[in-house]
């Protein structure tokens, strides 16, 4: 099956993220998981010019919190790391921790 990627963070929120968590509402993290790391791909979308990979041991609130500052602040919650494996964090100001959001660049556009 072909990966689905979304516009948008805002677009692959609404129709994979939320409906996941309403269907899994005791869940934490998008695998159901509560412990141990998986690389394995929960969802792609398009933000900055690139293609990223949010893996499925990032947490609901993680994402809601995101989610939250475009919807309510329209504030991009994001700033891209230039690491080894590039990856998006949370701004600062939304940072708590553990850090429980994993997603990595995937593709340049």
């Amino acid at each position: 099956m072909p990966k689905v990627i979304f516009e948008s963070f805002i677009d692959f929120m609404d129709k994979s993220v939320i409906p996941h968590g309403k269907q899994n509402k005791d869940w934490e993290r998008l695998d159901g998981c509560t412990s141990g790391g998986s690389r394995k791909p929960f969802g792609y979308f398009k933000h900055q010019n690139c293609i990223w990979k949010v893996d499925e041991d990032t947490t609901f609130e993680k994402l809601m919190i995101a989610y939250n500052s475009i919807m309510d602040h329209n504030i991009d919650p994001f700033e891209a790391s230039p690491a080894k494996r590039p990856s998006l964090n949370l701004i600062e100001s939304l940072r708590t921790n553990p850090k429980k959001i994993y997603i990595y660049l995937d593709k340049q556009l």
